[in-house]
């Protein structure tokens, strides 16, 4: 497939900041502009990282959100450009410009799983950003072409659960992880997501059934409030397969200890409910059922992150609150605030083979309020990984 004919070069001038001298390096200052149409660099440092826009509204506008997250990318740039930057001597980080999505929204989605799977072969790690929440699924797209056989853990911080039904066949910002679902059932790999910040009231009871349905690990946007150390707190709600899967991440893994028993959840066998449309409702329906007669969704659970297994994180901004996100699709008045979930995120950060964000709305932004929180949140990414020696994918 050719992505050529949507890719956008990266642009110098699109990187602009004050300079500070050596030692007071800015991202400006240390980012590498890379034309992916003539190659990617030999690879020498273990922490490498490549940013590459995916610039579409089209899956919000087939969602009938309100569009903008068009020029998230660009924003994005503007904004990460004169932060503070990590040694350069310890990490690489390239700009590999954009691909822009006018029509054909499988066509962009395909070509951007190709770049993401080139990529991980040359053991860059990507930094994906939106455009709506379709670029959730291409980034997976790339991750599956990359190690087909990968039974790879989502984590996806996000108010919704994107699991709508495909309409004619065709995605939306709000499909792509029914769309990673159904791929993870024609590979014969478990379904392994987990939501962190979901917002119950923002999703219709056919959504939560059908979550139920695939045993979607959900964490809501309460409990985060009311539990401020629900990441590193162990045995805080008994028989919370949620609460020992945060606290496994966040404890260091060693090769003579034994992984956390995950069999203690509360997940019940259930039969699945008929929520969605036929031509997504059989399948979801029988693939339960068959999940169901091989092994109980907790043991899928404790199999996946027993390997230490990387994750594939996703960020959808509107799971943060109005004040700190107004620059959304779907801006939440009770949406998460930033720093209480910092811990959680630096620790799915420092485990994560591709990291997306999306959804960034410049046009609704205040200030530069989602803006600045986009750049950060891939910058706390980018210092997180810089202490590893070896990557996910060597």
């Amino acid at each position: 497939m050719d992505w050529s004919n949507l890719y956008r070069a990266p642009q110098r001038s699109k990187w602009k900041g004050r300079t500070d001298g050596p030692g007071a390096e800015r991202y400006h200052e240390i980012v590498e502009l890379i034309d992916l149409r003539k190659g990617i660099p030999s690879i020498k440092n273990p922490a490498t990282f490549g940013l590459i826009g995916f610039a579409s509204d089209l899956g919000i506008e087939r969602n009938k959100g309100r569009l903008g997250a068009k020029q998230g990318p660009e924003a994005l740039r503007k904004l990460l450009g004169p932060m503070p930057a990590p040694d350069p001597s310890k990490v690489t980080f390239y700009d590999l410009g954009d691909l822009v999505c006018e029509r054909d929204l499988e066509h962009a989605q395909a070509s951007l799983g190709i770049i993401v799977a080139m990529l991980l072969a040359q053991g860059v790690r990507p930094i994906v950003i939106g455009g709506g929440h379709e670029v959730a699924w291409g980034n997976y797209q790339g991750i599956a072409t990359f190690n087909p056989k990968l039974n790879i853990p989502i984590i996806n911080f996000d108010a919704h659960y994107d699991l709508r039904p495909l309409e004619d066949n065709l995605g939306t910002s709000g499909t792509s992880f029914t769309q990673i679902y159904l791929s993870t059932q024609q590979r014969k790999l478990p379904f392994n997501y987990t939501v962190v910040g979901l917002q119950p009231q923002s999703n219709t009871r056919a959504l939560h059934a059908f979550a139920k349905d695939l045993n979607v690990t959900t964490i809501t946007a309460e409990q985060i409030a009311t539990n401020p150390l629900l990441h590193q707190t162990l045995n805080l709600k008994p028989n919370s397969l949620e609460g020992e899967l945060l606290t496994y991440l966040d404890t260091p893994r060693h090769k003579n200890e034994a992984p956390i028993d995950l069999d203690k959840g509360s997940h019940k066998n259930e039969a699945p409910a008929n929520i969605h449309k036929d031509s997504h409702k059989s399948e979801a329906s029988n693939v339960h059922r068959d999940l169901h007669k091989s092994e109980s969704p907790t043991n899928i659970q404790k199999e996946s992150f027993k390997s230490e297994a990387p994750i594939y994180l996703s960020v959808c901004l509107d799971v943060f609150g109005a004040p700190f996100a107004p620059g959304v699709s779907a801006p939440q008045s009770l949406g998460l605030v930033p720093v209480s979930v910092l811990p959680l995120f630096r620790t799915l950060a420092s485990h994560a083979l591709s990291f997306d964000i999306a959804e960034l709305s410049p046009t609704y932004d205040i200030d530069n309020r989602t803006a600045s929180l986009a750049a950060s949140l891939v910058s706390i990414y980018i210092e997180s990984n810089t202490h590893l020696n070896i990557s996910f994918i060597s």
